[in-house]
């Protein structure tokens, strides 16, 4: 079967022009009629047919917005989205606004990052992402919207959204109540769409460079560790409250050896990592500092790692450590 290439614009334009008002009608009727619902409430076909510039209004509007005006805006979809206004049917949020619930942060991500850090607009521009990202991640687990893959849906990784956070956080004065802030952050639910869970932590870890910045995050981070072995006495051992303060102190120890590895302190991190982290079987446990430890090519700290343990290793790990123990002679 021969393929007929689709008309361009011009095309439509002059073959339109053949027809009278009724043709046309009767045209607009079927191809409307064609039109997945999905679609139409997406591309807001019933408002295009009501009120054919509305787009133009549209970007009119929100060119002219002024920041007061997208900082009610934004609040207020966020207000919307924690009543849960954007995943369940209600007559304040109709169904095709709360399908396209994407364009709407889309613009705002785009309006908010355009706003450097040092104007006038900069830190409230700031809270604000941060107050998106919060719903974005939570709504990556938990339904707040139309759909659970939020940061694609936006069209950001949530690794990406992350970087851009912390580097707007960090750019000017570090102190302990900004940290607090970023790890904050960091701890939120995890896009199970995106980049693995430690990597963002390790992520983190990468974007501290003042020494005192290392010193009180891996503070914070010790101490929400034991705040979470603190909570885990008593509970079930088939908890998901168990799970997710396992969970964090698991990824916690992993930000804060990754941290001492950074400063070039590996001693510091491998002691921290065994001391904390929290896995059932120590093969397992060993797998992961292992292969920290051979990502980062400190092969001589593998072997030491390696060797610190009388367990039997899957039988990988020990052809590389025979294949590194004949590279470090």
């Amino acid at each position: 079967m021969k393929l007929v290439s689709s008309m361009n614009v011009k095309e439509i334009r002059n073959e339109l022009s053949k027809y009278n008002k009724k043709e046309l009608e009767n045209i607009i009727i079927e191809l409307y009629k064609r039109i997945p619902k999905k679609k139409k409430e997406e591309h807001n076909i019933d408002l295009l047919i009501k009120d054919a510039n509305y787009k133009k209004k549209e970007k009119i509007r929100e060119e002219n917005l002024s920041f007061d005006e997208l900082q009610e805006e934004i609040k207020y979809f966020l207000k919307c989205v924690d009543e849960g206004l954007y995943s369940e049917p209600n007559n304040i949020i109709s169904k095709s606004e709360r399908s396209g619930y994407r364009f709407k942060v889309k613009r705002y991500y785009k309006k908010l990052i355009e706003i450097d850090c040092d104007s006038p607009d900069g830190e409230i521009a700031t809270k604000l992402l941060i107050e998106l990202y919060k719903r974005l991640s939570k709504g990556s687990n938990y339904l707040l919207f139309a759909n659970w893959e939020t940061f694609r849906a936006l069209g950001v990784e949530q690794d990406e959204y992350f970087v851009l956070i912390i580097k707007r956080l960090l750019y000017k004065d570090i102190n302990e109540d900004i940290l607090n802030i970023c790890i904050d952050i960091l701890n939120l639910p995890h896009d199970p769409y995106g980049a693995g869970r430690d990597y963002i932590y390790k992520l983190y870890a990468s974007m501290l460079k003042d020494e005192e910045a290392k010193s009180i995050s891996i503070k914070i981070l010790n101490d929400i560790i034991k705040e979470c072995k603190t909570k885990l006495k008593g509970l079930s051992e088939y908890s998901s409250e168990r799970y997710k303060l396992e969970g964090t102190i698991e990824y916690s120890t992993i930000c804060v050896s990754s941290i001492y590895f950074n400063s070039g302190k590996y001693d510091e991190g491998i002691n921290y990592f065994n001391d904390n982290y929290m896995e059932s079987s120590e093969e397992v446990k060993q797998y992961i500092i292992l292969r920290e430890l051979y990502n980062r090519e400190l092969y001589d700290y593998w072997i030491k790692v390696y060797e610190s343990k009388k367990i039997k290793y899957r039988d990988f790990l020990v052809e590389q450590y025979k294949e590194l123990k004949k590279r470090c002679k």
